[in-house]
């Protein structure tokens, strides 16, 4: 449509990415800044109790997505290593 004249070339551009969810992340590193000495274990333990869904779904959090979420937030400067 853009070769024949019908449509404007900027519905070919991309869409800008949108802005990662971070709710969960500001809630895990809520959660670590409040208690440093909990593990992930003990963080993952009390999402599940908060009723919080895991970002990729399922029933129960892992201490590997608590890990993703903290790593997050530690590269933009909310939580200390």
């Amino acid at each position: 449509m853009v070769r024949e004249k019908l449509a404007e070339p900027e519905l070919l551009t991309r869409s800008p990415r949108r802005p990662p969810e971070d709710q969960l992340m500001r809630l895990v590193a809520g959660i670590a800044i409040a208690d440093p000495d909990l593990s992930l274990r003990d963080i993952a333990v009390q999402l599940d109790q908060m009723h919080e869904r895991p970002p990729r779904g399922g029933r129960k959090w892992q201490p590997s997505s608590v890990r993703a979420l903290l790593d997050e937030a530690r590269r933009l400067g909310l939580v200390r290593s």
